[in-house]
This record gives C-alpha cells, sequence and structure tokens, in this order.
C-alpha cells in the first residue's frame, strides 16, 4: 500500500499535490519533487537562516516508511519556510539506513549540494544488529562529512521502541522541523 506524503505545513492542499511513495517512485527519486507545492514561508517568531541561494540533499531509508514519511515532512516544510527553492532540493531513497553514507556521498560528489540530510530510523530489536548498524551508520555520516567538506546531518532516529520513533517523528518531540532548519544553518555557515 503506498504511502501519501501531506507536508504538515501545507495541511489543505489538495491530493493532486500530494506524493506518493510507491515502488515507482523509488525507481525515480527525481519524480518525488513534481507535485510537491511549496508554500511562502509561514510566520514564525524564530528567524530562519535564508535558504534561497543553497542546495539541499536529503539521503533518506524507505525503511519504517510512516516514520520517514513524517519526518520528511517535517524537514520539507522547514526547507520551504527558509526559502529553499524546490529546484534545489534533491533525494535520493535507499532501502535501509545502512546505505545512507554511500548516498549521501554520491549526492554530494553528483548534485554539488551545500549541504546533506541523511534520514533514517532504526528501533532496537532483540539481537545485536542495531548496534552494529547504528554505530556504522553514524561513522559513516560523518566519515562523508569529514571526506568531503560538505555538511552532512545525522537525521536518523535511534530508538528502543516504536513508540520513541513515533513521538520523535510526528509527536510533540518531533525532530525533522528543526533537522530542515539546521541544514540551512550549517550550509551557511560552510559558505
Amino acid at each position: 500500500m503506498p504511502l501519501i506524503l501531506k507536508p504538515t505545513c501545507l495541511p489543505d492542499i489538495p491530493m493532486d499535490f500530494s506524493v506518493i511513495l510507491s515502488s515507482a517512485i523509488r525507481r525515480d527519486e527525481e519524480s518525488l519533487f513534481k507535485r510537491i507545492v511549496f508554500m511562502k514561508p509561514k510566520k514564525t517568531n524564530n528567524i530562519l537562516p535564508n535558504g534561497m541561494p543553497l542546495k539541499i540533499g536529503i539521503v533518506m531509508s524507505v525503511w519504517h516508511e510512516k516514520i520517514i514519511q513524517a519526518l520528511l515532512s517535517d524537514v520539507l516544510c522547514a526547507l520551504s519556510d527558509c526559502g529553499v527553492k524546490k529546484k534545489n532540493i534533491f533525494i535520493k531513497m535507499v532501502p535501509g539506513s545502512f546505505e545512507l553514507p554511500l548516498a549521501a556521498k554520491k549526492m554530494v560528489q553528483t548534485k554539488k549540494v551545500d549541504a546533506v540530510l541523511a534520514i533514517g530510523c532504526l528501533i532496537r530489536g532483540e539481537t545485536d544488529h542495531y548496534t552494529y548498524i547504528a554505530s556504522a551508520v553514524s561513522r559513516g555520516i560523518m566519515q562523508v562529512g569529514l571526506e568531503t567538506g560538505v555538511p552532512v546531518l545525522f537525521g536518523v532516529l535511534t530508538c528502543t521502541t516504536m513508540k520513541q520513533a513515533k513521538e520523535r517523528s510526528s509527536g510533540k518531540k518531533a525532530l525533522g522541523y528543526h533537522w530542515g532548519v539546521a541544514a540551512v544553518e550549517i550550509a551557511n555557515k560552510k559558505k
């Protein structure tokens, strides 16, 4: 069953402008933005960084799709609020979090982005698999940033339970919007 992505900052957009994350779109990430509508920045009391001249890459796993969907929705809202142009946001989807570092490196090499945000979700299970993956992904993401000189932000939830992941993706502790703003802030500092 495909997931429907409706950014939370755009609650009233018609279904025609929703993005359906189906297997076809996973094969063609470029089509992801073809039907997303970016609105003018919403009014906020906080001063947001200027993202107009920036190119931002997003690499995201499709494992735990509902969690990733909520995080991506908030990230896109933040980028829109900061003024990042739709044409300057590049998304690459990968099967799982383990593949995020390589996808981030390829994004830096091919799209010439100012920053990359790696989005994923790891939930502890009954084996040590979680520990190995979380460690490898965090080191890999850091290494890409150090090797390329392009900031790569760690947007991977590492949670003990699904409840924690839901709280950090769409609840009061949601992190996606903060990650989007942080990507713009660090990209500006790099310039």
